[in-house]
């Protein structure tokens, strides 16, 4: 498998990624004001892992509960990196944990800091799900990305867990 560029039109802008022989190596979700890299611009469109993330990412900005567990990744971060990356994989859709709570399930310490940093340097959010990883106290905390996609992919979540629950309907 060749490396490719990928390119994803949300209604919200553009995601960017690049796909390695092994999986998927970076997504970029850009601040919808900073100019588009031309680079970027290229994609190709029967990359067989390209047209998978696609439909999943169609299925996620569409409000369905999806799973981006098969989306295999050729990520480059340390050991503490990766362990936070794959335990952030595993926090259920719609749900959210802290960044004090997710130390202690990676590390079993009270590493909320390490966790953050970690976070910041996660090279591929939606599938890599930092977005719902939160403060102890409720506050947003940090994105690796502009905070405006962390907001909009909590609410996006949240809205399509109430719709599935039936919360948006008074139950």
């Amino acid at each position: 498998m060749d490396a490719a560029n990928f390119l994803y039109h949300t209604p919200y802008g553009p995601i960017y990624g690049l796909i390695g022989t092994m999986g998927l190596q970076r997504l970029v979700l850009p601040d919808p004001d900073s100019p588009i890299r031309p680079y970027l611009l290229h994609s190709r469109p029967n990359h067989l892992l390209g047209r998978r993330l696609h439909a999943l990412l169609e299925q996620y900005f569409a409000g369905v509960v999806t799973d981006f567990d098969e989306i295999p990744l050729e990520t480059c971060g340390t050991a503490f990196q990766e362990s936070v990356w794959r335990a952030v994989r595993a926090v259920p859709y719609g749900i959210t944990v802290s960044y004090r709570d997710l130390a202690k399930s990676v590390s079993g310490t009270n590493a909320a800091r390490a966790v953050g940093q970690a976070l910041k340097q996660n090279p591929v959010p939606i599938v890599v799900l930092c977005h719902r990883v939160i403060s102890a106290s409720g506050g947003m905390g940090g994105f690796s990305a502009p905070m405006f996609w962390k907001k909009l992919l909590l609410d996006l979540e949240q809205g399509a867990r109430n719709l599935k629950t039936g919360q948006d309907q008074g139950s």
